[in-house]
């Protein structure tokens, strides 16, 4: 069995090379169903809330390399919640013609940063957050293990289906399957605790811009 390492760099500071493509495809694998579903569920209309995912990404990406840890200042994904926060209310404040790229000024993003203010949005970005990071890691582990195996654990500890039941549809025995869910499990606990390190470990601050 694969070893994981103890840390992994985190996602936020690897996001600053571009050439990290890994990195950028994980953070949008992660992070836009997030925004989307948010963005819909705030009353957006489909189509915009595309538009608000495509923009807060593209702020981040051209923002990223400014970024300093500071463990003393809000969690990065407490900003990005603010951002979205920020963004939705400047749709419903008639803006919305307005392109969000003009929103996503330097001065606005440090902005975002400097707000220690907690809403009711800053939750729900942070329980739909760690639900996409469970999904992503369970179709990464779901990759590292056969597909019978797969079913076996989605089966049994997901639909919650007898485990004798499962057994025989699968022609496994049942040792074999409760071995198999344990071991799965514990991959997956792993691979959340890592993702949850890497996402959500490092304070930022977004620094004055140096005057020319």
């Amino acid at each position: 069995m694969a070893k994981f390492p103890e840390t992994r760099i985190s996602l936020i500071l690897r996001l600053a090379h571009p050439e990290d493509v890994a990195a950028w495809q994980e953070f949008v694998d992660i992070y836009s169903p997030v925004i989307y579903g948010l963005a819909v569920r705030k009353g957006i209309q489909p189509v915009d809330a595309e538009d608000l995912t495509q923009e807060t990404l593209f702020g981040i990406a051209r923002a990223i390399d400014r970024f300093r840890p500071d463990r003393d200042q809000a969690k990065f994904r407490t900003w990005l919640s603010r951002i979205v926060r920020n963004l939705t209310a400047d749709y419903f404040d008639g803006r919305a013609k307005r392109p969000m790229s003009q929103s996503l000024s330097d001065s606005w993003l440090r902005q975002a940063i400097g707000d220690d203010a907690r809403c009711e949005m800053d939750a729900e970005f942070e329980l739909e957050a760690r639900h996409s990071l469970f999904h992503f890691a369970a179709q990464r582990i779901r990759q590292r293990v056969t597909a019978v195996q797969w079913e076996a654990f989605e089966a049994t500890s997901v639909q919650q289906r007898p485990v004798e039941e499962v057994a025989m549809e699968l022609n496994m025995s049942i040792g074999n399957l409760y071995v198999t869910r344990c071991r799965i499990l514990k991959l997956l606990r792993t691979e959340v605790e890592q993702l949850t390190r890497e996402h959500s470990g490092v304070g930022c601050v977004f620094p004055q811009e140096t005057p020319s």
